[in-house]
């Protein structure tokens, strides 16, 4: 595991979601190269944990998608 970095502040901000009648909805943002540092590169999927008063991201292992089977057609 790779060691822990400082501790970082984000603030939460709104986004305006059409699909809920335009209400302000909470909206939090991370960007950065730390985040590839610790193993989020782009397009990693996260599995995201909410629990009273924290957010828990976990990096999943990527999936290994089954080569597609030849067709047989002649």
């Amino acid at each position: 595991m790779k060691p822990t970095r400082q501790a970082r502040q984000s603030a939460v901000s709104y986004l305006i979601a059409a699909g809920a009648g335009n209400q302000h909805v909470p909206h939090v943002r991370l960007s950065g190269l730390w985040l590839e540092q610790l193993g989020s590169a782009i397009g990693t999927k996260l599995r995201i944990t909410a629990s009273a008063g924290q957010l828990l991201m976990e990096v999943l292992p990527p999936v290994e998608m089954p080569a597609k089977a030849r067709s047989m057609r002649r």
